[in-house]
């Protein structure tokens, strides 16, 4: 859990200057407060494309990639009452969109 007991921020004096060029005092200092995240994300909608056997989905913020259950995904011909369905399996997220808010499965 992140908290400000266990959340700093370092800086060094290449860091910031101020307008005449001089550079910061390095220092490390806590964080006076830390904001967690309790909101969960939304699913905003996907595209699929056949040619390369890719689904991306775009989420409302970026997501946890390892939190992926593939058998959790179906593709189906209706959406309710399906004739077929299709989970992914043998999935792998597609390398340049991990943690991120839009999500490319091949």
């Amino acid at each position: 859990v992140v908290s400000p007991a266990n959340t700093y921020l370092s800086i060094l004096p290449s860091a910031v200057t101020d307008v005449s060029g001089n550079p910061v005092n390095a220092i490390t200092v806590p964080a006076t407060e830390v904001f967690g995240d309790a909101t969960a994300p939304t699913f905003q909608g996907f595209a699929l494309n056949l040619s390369n056997a890719q689904l991306t989905m775009t989420f409302s913020e970026y997501i946890d990639v390892t939190s992926i259950v593939y058998l959790n995904l179906v593709l189906q011909n209706t959406a309710s009452s399906p004739s077929t369905q299709i989970p992914l399996r043998n999935s792998k997220v597609a390398l340049g969109q991990q943690n991120n808010s839009v999500i490319t499965i091949a």
